[in-house]
């Protein structure tokens, strides 16, 4: 089977990309329902540079040909944008990423992303290492994908003859579909981490790129590229993929006496091996025949934080012997096949299977005596237990909007009428003015939480054409006193001419301010928002209104082992001890209850420290109405990453199949 050895790496600096031009591809075209995928692995983030990277497109921006494009903006923000005549504006359908699809932590690792699209329906679904996650469409109007002449590239889109938004970091197996890839499909291809190698001729697959020192396509449309500045390929791979098995048969013929001995040794260390062992012998004999079969196993089980896990490990040796005589002589045949397993895996089962069989038939004067020995061991490290359990119901809590019941400005005309959303507006009509919101009243937020974005919502419009015209967003914490701006994120730009208020939503993450907010700055009266217009020629300004809202991380303590329910065991330290569970046990929590159903995202954690495999599954349920712990619903999910539901009452458990 076909293994990953490679993947093409591109630099920003150099302007790397790959392409096909329209006129040599074939299947690319795609004018219905489309899905994308690829593993990437960032040198750095987008954000840093301020620039958008680009994953796959087939997108002209300059010459309105437009056709789909699959990228993260200059927010770290996931985007998959299609339209229906190659322009942009009332011609597109585009789904964002509510929150930074990366961060520092995916810094030199490798991530797989998808998107996917329902075309007709203008659904969009944009997915994370194989887990569903919030987005929301800023244009809504395409149906249809425009069959235009842009190149398809990777790592690049086009803008009239140049091209742009370059990738910088290693992208892998990059793929096209023609069809909607269901969220079960997009699972098996990340296949919790470990990948997935296709053959190339699945149904619906129109381009298929492993980057494997080359950048040919392994579908039968043949769409390979032509690399760009030189991008480079690299042994730094997401995943290996299978490996191949060999078998050596040795057969010993003796008129007097022959002895046989095969030992067959294996190890594991991360996936899953799967083998069994089989010895046959078959001796031609007259008088007496006798036989002894000896199969022992031995399974050492680990312990974690949060379970202990048996390793997957079969091992496979075949032996076969044929021994014949024909006069009075005996003839002696052992066979013994080891197995010897180290994992330190994450995966669940030790399995030890032997078979022997013996065969007798008269032929001469002859005692001929048989014994097959099988023996097979895992063994596996232990890991101790922190002193917390489960950091469980770590999650993000957004409040509601708040308005501004104050404004002052010594450039816009009518600075108050801002306050409301009521077609009344503050004006300004030149290059640079600022107009200063205050008191918008308490956030609520608790002490102790972390401040993780500033959402801003700015309803006005402009008119005039300049080719800057932005407006920069200052936040102050201690009315005004002191303003921080959080780097060239927080100065956004109002692309289009406009005759009538549009809404505009903005998030900024805190880590990006050169002030690190707290819960306390978000209380009545500390709280200012300074806007102020930035141009290179006189245009108006008409400002509507303006609304905030602060996203936050709420972090519960950890919880005990000792609190759960369990059909494993809780062992070693008497306050916090750790859950030691074997196969189809589980333990789980109680079902805790955050108050309300307000939509949030829940982090869930394992405490552990020290070096040791991994452990059982960790999944998690929740719904609006109250259950019991117990209870057979709501349904359990593994959980992988981050999840946003309008749970009230949620519960987690740790589960070895």
């Amino acid at each position: 089977m076909a293994s990953n050895t490679k993947s093409i790496d591109f630099e920003l600096s150099s302007s790397q990309y790959a392409y096909i031009a329209d006129g040599d591809q074939t299947g690319l075209d795609i004018t219905g329902d489309i899905s994308v995928e690829a593993w990437v692995n960032f040198e750095q983030k987008p954000k840093t540079v301020v620039n958008e990277f680009t994953i796959m497109s087939k997108y002209n921006n300059g010459l309105n040909q437009r056709s789909y494009n699959f990228f993260f903006d200059a927010n770290n923000k996931l985007n998959f944008v299609y339209t229906d005549d190659g322009t942009y504006s009332g011609h597109a359908t585009r789904a964002v990423s509510d929150v930074a699809a990366m961060d520092d932590g995916d810094l030199g690792n490798w991530v797989y992303f998808a998107a996917t699209a329902d075309v007709s329906a203008k659904d969009i679904k944009i997915y994370r290492n194989g887990a569903l996650i919030d987005s929301t469409k800023d244009q809504d109007n395409a149906t249809s994908i425009n069959n235009g002449t842009a190149k398809f590239i990777v790592g690049a889109y086009e803008n009239n003859t140049t091209f742009q938004s370059f990738f910088d970091g290693k992208i892998d197996e990059a793929i096209a579909w023609n069809v909607v890839r269901t969220g079960t499909e997009i699972g098996e291809s990340y296949n919790s981490g470990d990948g997935k190698i296709y053959i190339g001729n699945e149904s619906g697959m129109v381009a298929y790129h492993r980057f494997e020192d080359n950048a040919l396509d392994t579908t039968s449309n043949d769409n390979d590229l032509t690399l760009v500045n030189s991008p480079s390929y690299s042994s730094d791979v997401p995943f290996v993929g299978a490996t191949t098995t060999s078998t050596t048969t040795t057969s010993t013929s003796s008129s007097t006496s022959s002895s046989t001995t095969t030992t067959s040794t294996s190890s594991s260390t991360t996936t899953t091996s799967t083998s069994s062992s089989s010895s046959t012998t078959t001796t031609s004999t007259s008088t007496t025949s006798s036989t002894t079969t000896t199969s022992t196993s031995t399974t050492t089980t680990s312990t974690s934080t949060t379970t202990t896990s048996t390793s997957s490990s079969t091992s496979s040796s075949t032996s076969t012997t044929t021994t014949s005589t024909s006069s009075s002589t005996s003839s002696s045949t052992t066979t013994t096949s080891t197995s010897s397993s180290t994992s330190t895996s994450s995966t669940t089962t030790s399995t030890s299977s032997s078979s022997s069989t013996t065969t007798t038939s008269t032929s001469s004067s002859t005692s001929t005596s048989t014994t097959t020995t099988s023996t097979s061991t895992t063994t596996t490290t232990t890991l101790d237990p922190t002193s917390g359990g489960l950091a469980f119901g770590a999650y993000l809590e957004t409040n509601d909007y708040r308005e501004a019941t104050g404004a002052t400005s010594a450039n816009f005309a009518n600075p108050t009428n801002a306050i409301t959303s009521n077609d009344s507006y503050a004006t300004f009509t030149g290059e640079t003015g600022n107009i200063v919101f205050t008191d918008f009243g308490d956030f609520d937020i608790p002490a102790g939480c972390t401040i993780k974005n500033i959402i801003v919502e700015l309803e006005g419009y402009r008119t005039g054409e300049a080719s800057i015209r932005a407006y920069l967003l200052s936040f102050s914490w201690d009315d005004g006193s002191t303003y921080a701006v959080g780097g060239t994120e927080s100065e956004w730009t109002w692309s289009n001419v406009l005759t009538s208020d549009t809404t505009h939503e903005y998030t900024v993450g805190a880590e990006d301010f050169d002030h690190t907010f707290v819960p306390n700055d978000f209380q009545d009266g500390n709280l200012a928002i300074k806007v102020t217009t930035s141009t290179n020629e006189t245009i108006a300004w008409f400002i509507d209104n303006i609304k905030v809202k602060v996203q936050y991380e709420v972090v519960e303590e950890s919880v005990s082992w000792q609190t759960w329910v369990t059909t494993g065991e809780i062992i070693g330290d008497a306050d916090w001890g750790k859950l030691a569970i074997d196969i189809t046990e589980n333990g789980y929590s109680k079902v805790y209850d955050y108050g309300d159903a307000t939509e949030r995202t829940y982090t869930l954690e394992r405490n552990k420290y020290g070096a040791g495999q991994g452990t059982a599954t960790l999944q998690i349920r929740g719904q609006a109405a109250l259950f019991t712990a117990d209870a057979g619903t709501p349904v359990w999910s593994e959980y992988t990453v981050p999840i946003t539901e309008s749970w009230r009452y949620i519960q987690v458990r740790e589960i070895k199949t």
